[in-house]
């Protein structure tokens, strides 16, 4: 296992590196020998935020969390880790496969009032992958989409409806 620091507004103490290292070595997870795990800690507006994201076989899962305590961060980070570990359990032992939309068709979209700025940009890597791996690495994420490459290469978004059911947009290429 690979295990890499980044601190913003904060010093990492021996400490704090082994209580890390400590809490993610006992997630009851079996993790490849080549994976990632990246934490990342910042402190500001009085808050310590700790951030872990663990690539694992192709799996990816992240958790973060804010508090008035570092330690305390850590460990609901670690918390949340371990709950994301035990749904993905259940939905393997089960075989629960997600239904997936077949087609869609988007609305037309109003023209909005006030454009927003662009305050965030984030840069990831794209794996090959099929629309069911996509819906499960979204789930244990714990977020509404995902962004994957499908078997012919194609970027392909798969996103939760609010009917709890999922939907897929790819490219069509013409």
């Amino acid at each position: 296992m690979k295990t890499s620091f980044l601190a913003k507004n904060l010093t990492i103490t021996d400490a704090i590196r082994d209580h890390v290292i400590f809490k993610i070595q006992k997630l009851h997870w079996t993790m490849a020998e080549d994976a990632e795990v990246q934490t990342t800690l910042t402190f500001g507006r009085g808050l310590y935020r700790c951030e872990f994201t663990i690539h694992n076989d192709g799996s990816m899962l992240r958790a973060e969390v804010s508090t008035g305590d570092l330690m305390a961060s850590i460990d609901q980070a670690v918390e949340k880790l371990e709950r994301q570990i035990q749904r993905h359990r259940r939905r393997v032992t089960k075989g629960v496969a997600p239904r997936v939309v077949e087609s869609f068709e988007p609305l037309e979209a109003d023209e909005p009032e006030d454009e927003g700025l662009l305050v965030r940009t984030k840069r990831f890597y794209l794996k090959p992958m099929n629309v069911e791996e996509a819906i499960q690495q979204m789930e244990l994420l714990g977020h509404a989409f995902f962004v994957f490459l499908d078997d012919h290469q194609n970027t392909c978004v798969v996103y939760r409806r609010n009917d709890g059911h999922y939907g897929m947009l790819e490219p069509e290429i013409g």
